[in-house]
């Protein structure tokens, strides 16, 4: 690999809040870091790679909100 002197750049977007969840209508989301399994239900703590409700609804198809 040749180096050019270019410097990539990458562009990062934050949410300064996060928006109601529409299921449970609070400010409360469960939240998932990189390293978690998709199934978790606890945070690591380090990042938020995935936001999930945490109603514990079920839709039409008898799948729960929470897992979709």
């Amino acid at each position: 690999m040749e180096l050019t002197g270019e410097v990539e750049t990458t562009t990062r977007r934050y949410l300064r809040k996060p928006f109601p969840d529409p299921m449970t209508e609070s400010g409360e989301w469960g939240l998932r870091c990189y390293t978690d399994p998709p199934d978790s239900d606890t945070w690591c703590e380090d990042d938020v790679y995935d936001i999930y409700t945490t109603s514990n609804e079920t839709a039409i198809d008898e799948t729960k909100y929470r897992d979709w």
